[in-house]
């Protein structure tokens, strides 16, 4: 996990996390998942990977901010287990995550923004 921080109620990954994922010199994809119901977090961010354009082990860098309710409070521990995620990625990917607040999404709705930078 690289830089996460708090301001204003929100837990976001800073500026400088998107701008170090970002390449200059390959090409960047931007994709969104979403899902609701038990399990939403895991399950958002496997649709977020889904719509990846290309294989996961063609990407460099991978950034995921996870969007949740305030209220989520049981899905915490799926947020915890990103380290275990990270542990299943390809070693050579750089992967860094943080989570935001949606006061749009319902207690139990999620969204996973992912930008991955490819090799």
């Amino acid at each position: 996990i690289d830089r996460v921080i708090n301001t204003c109620g929100n837990i976001n990954i800073d500026v400088a996390d998107i701008e170090s994922t970002l390449s200059k010199d390959a090409v960047n994809y931007v994709t969104i998942g979403s899902a609701d119901g038990e399990g939403c977090i895991a399950n958002a961010l496997k649709g977020a990977i889904g719509k990846l354009p290309i294989e996961i082990g063609n990407t460099s860098k991978i950034l995921f901010n996870i969007w949740m309710s305030k209220n989520m409070q049981s899905q915490m521990t799926e947020v915890k287990s990103m380290t275990d995620f990270n542990k299943s990625m390809p070693s050579d990917i750089n992967i860094c995550w943080g989570c935001a607040y949606d006061e749009s999404l319902e207690v139990q709705q999620a969204k996973v923004s992912l930008i991955a930078a490819s090799k």
